[in-house]
């Protein structure tokens, strides 16, 4: 359960002191808040990493945008997603908001998102990708 605890403090942070550090007392209450919301959860330890898509542990999900802001075409998705060391691509869907989701082999998909961290993320071509929390 302390891997369950940690986990639920590390959100907290992110969510309530986007990079930055907290106080002393801000830390103890949302170590406290995450305790309970680690025992109100029910679960024994945080969920191994998985497909968003099919739930299988050997996949990542990936979403993909485009920074132009105008929707992506999946010819252009796995066109750019390839050429940022992808491989092979199985079954891409279009999302409402102009982005796309897809699974990767999990080795597949690091490499993919080392391909471009070294821009923040982004490709030479305005195209980014990122391996989401949820969808």
């Amino acid at each position: 359960a302390r891997g369950l605890v940690r986990y639920f403090a590390d959100r907290l942070k992110e969510d309530l002191n986007p990079g930055g550090e907290a106080n002393e007392s801000e830390e103890r209450l949302m170590r406290r808040l995450a305790a309970a919301m680690a025992a109100l959860s029910g679960l024994d330890g945080v969920a191994p990493p998985r497909s968003l898509l099919t739930a299988d542990p050997r996949d990542r999900t990936i979403r993909a945008w485009n920074d132009s802001g105008a929707g992506a075409t999946i010819p252009e998705i796995a066109r750019a997603a390839k050429a940022n060391g992808s491989g092979k691509l199985g079954r891409i869907a279009l999302r409402d908001d102009g982005s796309a989701v897809f699974d990767l082999p999990a080795k597949r998909a690091e490499r993919l998102l080392e391909n471009v961290a070294g821009d923040g993320g982004s490709a030479d071509d305005g195209w980014r990708f990122e391996m989401p929390e949820s969808i």
